[in-house]
């Protein structure tokens, strides 16, 4: 006969293992990363132009336009307009395919931001152009439109997957939600935080791969962690399930 468990001696109970973050989680706060990295790029090493924050852009074209810009206003209209190419691109992906599963949408996009980073890198190397910033002008222009336009295809997928404060390149309502929440607790307040200290160490790290090993060293670190990680998130199971569901989890 079993004797009984001795009050004073109770059962340990099995540890409850930690919460890991969401795979999708992970893969927009690298996202969020490399939009940090590839505006530090273009700013520092493209002639003061963003190809991921827009609003600068718009910004520069205006004051381009008065004749108080440092830059012509040419390389804001043409990192806004490639912007928009890019989404306009990823919008009829999206109408295709979205409603499939994250595996049949995400691959294709992350191909084509991928493919978009690559050929920027193949215009610095064919101009020759290996230092921290990109000189000759016809090079600089095909670069510029190339890297917004991966960024348009890239801001225009993310809209579409459903985690708030996730955006990668889009920041302005998350700091204004973080001021707004300030004190209080929970997820929505990490990933705030998280989005906003992730883009400033995306710049960081840019400007300083920038500053020791050039531009094109940059763009391949980014190309290589959007291409890894998109990766790594589709032999996932989250990524068999429709963007829409994941609202729900």
């Amino acid at each position: 006969m079993n004797r009984p468990v001795p009050l004073d001696h109770p059962q340990e109970v099995p540890a409850t293992p930690r919460s890991r973050p969401r795979p999708v989680v992970l893969l927009l706060t690298v996202l969020t990363f490399t939009a940090g990295l590839v505006d530090a790029v273009s700013v520092l090493g493209l002639g003061h132009v963003f190809t991921s924050l827009m609003t600068g852009n718009v910004v520069y074209l205006g004051l381009g336009l008065a004749g108080r810009g440092q830059e012509f206003p040419l390389h804001a209209l043409l990192a806004i307009a490639s912007f928009v190419g890019g989404a306009w691109l990823a919008a009829i992906i999206s109408r295709r395919f979205l409603e499939r599963s994250l595996r049949a949408w995400l691959s294709r996009v992350c191909l084509i931001e991928t493919c978009a980073l690559v050929l920027s890198i193949a215009i610095a190397l064919a101009a020759g152009e290996h230092g921290q910033v990109i000189e000759a002008a016809t090079p600089r222009l095909l670069m510029i439109a190339a890297l917004a336009f991966a960024m348009g295809v890239r801001t225009a997928s993310v809209a579409h997957i459903p985690i708030a404060d996730m955006k990668t390149t889009v920041l302005t309502l998350t700091l204004a939600s973080l001021a707004a929440d300030a004190g209080s607790a929970g997820t929505g307040m990490l990933r705030r935080f998280v989005s906003v200290v992730t883009l400033c160490l995306g710049a960081l790290a840019g400007a300083t791969l920038i500053q020791h090993f050039g531009v094109v060293v940059a763009l391949a670190v980014m190309a290589s962690l959007v291409a890894g990680s998109t990766a790594a998130f589709l032999a996932t199971a989250e990524a068999r399930l429709p963007a829409a569901s994941l609202a729900k989890r």
